[in-house]
Parts: C-alpha cells; sequence; structure tokens
C-alpha cells in the first residue's frame, strides 16, 4: 500500500499455469486461490488510488518438469544448458 500512489505498479511476474513454472512456491495466477489473492492485491492498491498490472510469466524451456510433474512446453525443442534443480 505504500507505493499505490507511486503511478503504474507492475507485479513481479507470475504464472500462468502450472506447467509454466521453474521453481518451487513461485507466484501464479492459475488458480482460483491464486486469483483470489491477487485481487485482493489490486483493491488495495487501487483503493489508495493506484493502477495495477500483472506481469504475466511462462518460463518456456527454463521450465522444470522436476518442479512441475509436467512435461516442458515452448516454442523451442532446443535444451538449455545448465543444471536443473529439483525440491530444495
Amino acid at each position: 500500500e505504500q507505493r499505490a500512489s507511486a503511478g503504474l505498479l507492475i507485479t513481479e511476474g507470475a504464472t500462468i499455469s502450472k506447467q509454466g513454472s521453474g521453481w518451487h512456491h513461485a507466484p501464479g495466477i492459475y488458480t482460483v486461490e491464486q486469483t483470489e489473492a491477487w485481487k485482493a492485491v489490486a483493491s488495495a492498491v487501487h483503493a489508495k488510488g493506484g493502477k495495477i498490472a500483472c506481469q504475466l510469466w511462462h518460463l518456456g524451456r527454463q521450465c522444470s518438469s522436476l518442479v512441475t510433474g509436467q512435461p516442458i512446453v515452448s516454442a523451442s525443442d532446443i535444451p538449455i544448458k545448465g543444471e536443473t534443480r529439483g525440491k530444495d
């Protein structure tokens, strides 16, 4: 609420599906519970006269099946080099 009057607030990236996530406990906006939580945030900002936009996010090839338990969906089938971490 302290920044609500600063102009347009843009949220951190919120994943649009479980399959589009890359780590545990990342913010999302694909369940009813998540949507309701974001509504409360938006309402608080609006109550202070502010504007807010939710940055929608899908990690593409950076998604992790170790995290989501689902196959990776991406515009590219070229693997990413490096490590993928599972549950910590």
